[in-house]
């Protein structure tokens, strides 16, 4: 499919916004999950802010 051709994405019409910075305390940056954080240890929400 040529770029003429696709259909437009519909992140195309979004207006752009700020940057922000998310850090965690149960994530790292290309760490694998917490154990916490997958079905079998309890699926639970990583920390965010």
């Amino acid at each position: 499919m040529t770029e003429q051709s696709r259909p437009p994405l519909p992140h195309d019409f979004h207006p752009e916004v700020d940057v922000f910075t998310v850090t965690s305390t149960d994530l790292a940056p290309g760490a694998d999950l917490g154990e916490a954080q997958v079905k079998s240890g309890g699926d639970l929400s990583p920390q965010l802010r």
